[in-house]
């Protein structure tokens, strides 16, 4: 659920973070924060946080922390560098014909096979691989 907001809306993600961030260094008097020294019998589930679906994955998300918001970054830096690839290698392989190059199934099919090109997409695609498998780590952990 949170790996595909990420992956689809990482700047939604990024605000959503940033607020839980901010309501939880919170004083308890808020709603948001709370601990079982000063709130022993308050359920969970009636918390701000949970009524506002903020922080599900969380389990000390009612606890306070003024600790920063730093930890988000680099997911969100990751999905935005490998979307900023795939646009690339998008506009790299697509629409040739209008860039005066010849089409992608003749650079590869041809009689003058490009190696230069199918090296360039071999190493896109790599780069691709790579950048996706470690954002969906950087999220997962």
């Amino acid at each position: 659920n949170g790996n595909l907001s990420l992956l689809v809306s990482p700047a939604r993600f990024f605000i959503e973070a940033m607020m839980v961030s901010e309501f939880k260094c919170l004083p308890q008097q808020s709603g948001f924060t709370s601990n079982a020294s000063n709130a022993q019998d308050f359920p969970a589930e009636l918390s701000s946080f949970a009524l506002l679906n903020l922080g599900s994955n969380d389990n000390e998300i009612t606890d306070v922390s003024c600790g920063g918001w730093w930890w988000f970054v680099l997911p969100s830096f990751l999905v935005g560098l490998t979307i900023r690839f795939v646009a690339f290698g998008t506009l790299h392989i697509s629409d040739r014909g209008q860039q005066a190059k010849l089409s992608v199934m003749s650079e590869f099919t041809g009689k003058n096979k490009n190696i230069s090109f199918m090296i360039s997409c071999a190493a896109m695609m790599a780069i691709i691989a790579v950048l996706f498998i470690a954002t969906c780590w950087v999220i997962v952990n």
